[in-house]
């Protein structure tokens, strides 16, 4: 009996004692407990879990979040599959992915607003665009007519992206007719010694896409 229960204390590994510290100087407190303190809003990822979060969110959840403070916007998603239902085949899957696009433009849009108005003002910047617009109404009036000034602006830059993209995109198509594919991409990509750059990039116009395409044989290349 004695010689079991000695067999058995001997098979138990022992464990040793261990005493240990963390040290945290005081200027690592006093910026921790300042981070707790502030009532700024702001995302915290400490343990790096925001990665996995947002990966889950774009493929359930495309265009939206997960973090939801309305019941409705679960439903987007299965909004658009209902819509999709009678479609099939190929025609469902560009519907669907032209949502998408919509959602994530919307998205954009959003993030654009939010950062304007988190902006500084013109006439303080220690007050954003947001906090001016709060103190009376002629900073109201004022914030209105800055609204109008940039959404001005903006949609004049958009049109010259778009202008641009369809210029580019017959660049491309006019390349295509006289070069095969990969020489096309040379033509397009390479600098071009009378432009001093790419035509892709020279091209943003119906002037410099004549200049483009005037570089172009007349005839296929094979």
């Amino acid at each position: 009996m004695a010689s079991a229960t000695t067999a058995r204390s001997r098979a138990v590994p022992s464990v040793e004692p261990v005493l240990g510290w963390t040290y945290l100087s005081r200027d690592a407190l006093a910026r921790a407990k300042a981070q707790m303190d502030e009532e700024s809003m702001g995302v915290r990822d400490e343990i790096g879990f925001l990665t996995i979060h947002q990966g889950y969110a774009d493929r359930f959840f495309p265009g939206t979040s997960v973090l939801h403070t309305r019941a409705r916007y679960l439903l987007f998603v299965p909004w658009l599959f209902e819509d999709l239902a009678p479609a099939a085949g190929p025609a469902a899957q560009r519907a669907l992915r032209e949502r998408e696009r919509v959602l994530e433009a919307q998205e954009r849009l959003f993030a654009e607003a939010d950062a304007w108005l988190s902006g500084p003002s013109e006439d303080d910047e220690e007050l954003t665009r947001i906090d001016l617009a709060g103190l009376d109404e002629t900073s109201l009036r004022c914030m209105r007519e800055a609204l109008d000034v940039a959404v001005t602006q903006r949609n004049s830059l958009l049109r010259e992206q778009a202008n641009r993209r369809a210029c580019q995109d017959e660049l491309r198509a006019a390349a295509g007719r006289v070069y095969a594919p990969s020489h096309r991409d040379v033509f397009l990509n390479a600098v071009h010694p009378r432009l001093g750059k790419s035509p892709l990039s020279h091209c943003s116009d119906r002037r410099t896409l004549s200049e483009c395409i005037a570089l172009l044989p007349r005839k296929r290349i094979k």
